[in-house]
C-alpha cells in the first residue's frame, strides 16, 4: 500500500450506527460530495463541522427525502439495508463554500478550511 501498487477501500456497511445515518442523496459531482442523514443530530448544531470529508449532513434528510419525491417518497424493495431509488425528476444541487458573510451590519469571517480563498486569489492574481 505504502508503494501505490494496492489500493485499498474501506467501506461501512449500511445500518443504525452507520455514519451516513438512514440516507444519502448521491448526485454527479467531481468532489465526490453527497448530502446525507446523521445519527449524530447534535453536529448539526456545530458551527464548525470540520468532521467531514465534504459531504453535507442534513437536518432532516427524512423531510428532504418527501419534498424530493413530491410527498410520497418510494417503498424499500424488501429487507436490503441498502438500496438506490432513482428521483422522479432530476433537481438541481448547489452548493455554496463561503468563508465570509454578512451578519447585521458586518461581515463574520471563516477559517478557509479548504484553502479555496487561497486558491481564488492567486486566480485573480493571474498566478
Amino acid at each position: 500500500m505504502a508503494d501505490g501498487k494496492v489500493e485499498v477501500r474501506i467501506r461501512q456497511l449500511p445500518g443504525p450506527h452507520n455514519s451516513m445515518g438512514r440516507m444519502k442523496f448521491m448526485f454527479p459531482n467531481p468532489q465526490g460530495i453527497w448530502l446525507h442523514d446523521t445519527p449524530e443530530k447534535e453536529k448539526i448544531e456545530d458551527a464548525a463541522r470540520l468532521e467531514s470529508n465534504g459531504c453535507v449532513r442534513l437536518e432532516d434528510a427524512a423531510r428532504f427525502a418527501r419534498w424530493l419525491f413530491n410527498g410520497r417518497p418510494p417503498r424499500t424493495q424488501g429487507a436490503r439495508p441498502e438500496q438506490k431509488v432513482d428521483l422522479p425528476q432530476l433537481v438541481p444541487i448547489y452548493i455554496t463554500y463561503l468563508t465570509a458573510v454578512p451578519s447585521g451590519t458586518s461581515i463574520v469571517y471563516f477559517d478557509d478550511f479548504y484553502g479555496k480563498d487561497r486558491l481564488q486569489t492567486r486566480r485573480f492574481a493571474g498566478l
